[in-house]
């Protein structure tokens, strides 16, 4: 039985080399497409941690501080009254950020790693193929 490569002649070989080049670098971009995306939708709801902490730092400063001072203007004199509420707000604001932080943290870099892998995996495999020696 004959090897087919054996019988094509160098156009064809190159045109299938070149085939399955195109081929094997449109699947590396749909992966890092794939891999970017999720990255991407990680950090959106970091984004939205962040955004949902920027609201409740606004809406901190209206009605529910007011309702607040006057529960606590009960009890203790408005100076310790207001050093309290903006106690409050400020840590529930902290709380937050700091677990906006940590979805940011999770998330990683944006390079899309596995994609990185799956190429150098590639080049080294095609890198370590026999060679035939060279004339010289």
């Amino acid at each position: 039985m004959t090897d087919p490569i054996s019988n094509a002649s160098t156009s064809d070989l190159i045109r299938s080399l070149s085939d399955d080049l195109s081929n094997l670098v449109r699947a590396e971009m749909r992966h890092a497409q794939a891999e970017l995306a999720e990255k991407a939708r990680q950090a959106g709801r970091a984004g939205a941690l962040l955004g949902a902490a920027g609201v409740l730092g606004a809406m901190s400063v209206g009605s529910a501080t007011a309702l607040l001072l006057r529960l606590l203007d009960r009890r203790l004199s408005p100076a310790t009254s207001a050093a309290l509420a903006t106690g409050l707000f400020t840590g529930g604001a902290g709380a937050l950020v700091a677990g906006a932080l940590a979805e940011l943290r999770r998330t990683g870099t944006l390079v899309p790693d596995e994609t990185l892998a799956s190429l150098r995996e590639d080049v080294r495999a095609v890198t370590d193929t026999d060679r035939p020696p060279s004339a010289g």
